[in-house]
């Protein structure tokens, strides 16, 4: 691939991630994933009163469970609840201990302080 090639992808890369929120951006998030890790990655389908019990994919080689949060429009307090509900519910029953845990997000410029400290506090953004 020349250089061309790859601003022309990096570009289109960075287009289609901006542009993305919600249920489509948790979409392109699952594909990148199964093109990158094919047959590894397994994504997760809401279904029924149970919905998708916080799990929107699951990496199989290294029990890793992703939770997508890609709002239209952010909102700290919003932000700060998803984790907390995603995560607590997870360490309550137990899973966070045999499974990982990724947030994934769409703020491609950045996170606020906020919820930095609260992803570093938990012990996700140590790798």
């Amino acid at each position: 691939m020349n250089d061309l090639q790859r601003g022309w992808y990096e570009m289109k890369f960075r287009e289609t991630f901006r542009s993305r929120d919600g249920t489509g951006f948790q979409n392109f998030f699952s594909e990148l994933m199964e093109m990158r890790y094919p047959g590894d990655f397994q994504r997760v389908k809401p279904y029924g009163k149970l919905g998708d019990r916080k799990c929107d994919g699951y990496q199989t080689s290294i029990k890793i469970v992703y939770q997508i949060y890609a709002p239209e429009a952010f909102k700290l307090a919003s932000m700060l609840k998803k984790i907390d509900d995603d995560f607590w519910v997870r360490l309550n029953s137990g899973r966070i201990k045999c499974w990982g845990w990724r947030f994934v997000h769409n703020q491609w410029r950045g996170l606020p302080a906020d919820v930095v400290f609260k992803l570093n506090n938990l012990g996700v953004c140590r790798e």
